[in-house]
């Protein structure tokens, strides 16, 4: 996991957490060009989403909130002025609000789902649906450009193509029993 920081000069500190299947970059980019000025952004790039560090896989919503908020305790106190957090970025962004040496004023969730994922009583099941839906997702990166086609704009240019299974199969399989606090 590595941290991006611009506009280290403003006062303001706004956390990114970006989405499943994508990048801080893709997510991001065009927003800080702007947002640098008047903030301090903290660019987060996920386990398993960040070009920098292809080898490292993703392991699961709460294993990435453990790490972001150690980064933020050390760095900046606990305290951040905003944080968004785009679709898997908000899931995120819930457990590290949950920690008490967080200190958030605004917290702004962008498109994740609330929809909690059954609750198996085996692994087995589990680990069966979080393969389909790993494979799924990595079909769908691999056809792109039939939903390009479907949707009208460009998706292919938003996802993070180096994103392995693994990392895809630990989310999925990690967010199983997860349930919103």
């Amino acid at each position: 996991m590595k941290y991006f920081e611009f506009g280290t000069e403003n006062k303001t500190t706004l956390l990114l957490l970006h989405g499943a299947d994508t990048t801080w970059q893709l997510s991001f980019m065009p927003f800080i060009e702007v947002a640098k000025k008047k903030c301090h952004i903290i660019a987060v790039a996920e386990d398993g989403f960040n070009t920098d560090e292809p080898y490292v896989d993703g392991t699961s919503v709460i294993d990435e909130a453990h790490k972001i908020t150690e980064w933020l305790v050390e760095h900046f106190d606990g305290k951040i002025d905003i944080i968004l957090g785009e679709s898997l970025g908000g899931m995120i962004m819930t457990e590290i609000l949950l920690d008490p040496r967080i200190k958030v004023h605004t917290a702004i969730a962008d498109g994740f789902t609330i929809l909690e994922y059954p609750d198996f009583r085996h692994d087995l099941p589990k680990r069966m649906v979080a393969e389909i839906l790993a494979d799924v997702e990595l079909f769908a990166f691999r056809h792109m450009g039939l939903f390009n086609r479907i949707l009208g704009e460009d998706i292919d240019s938003m996802i993070c193509k180096q994103t392995s299974k693994t990392t895809l199969y630990n989310l999925e399989y990690s967010m199983m029993p997860y349930r919103y606090k």
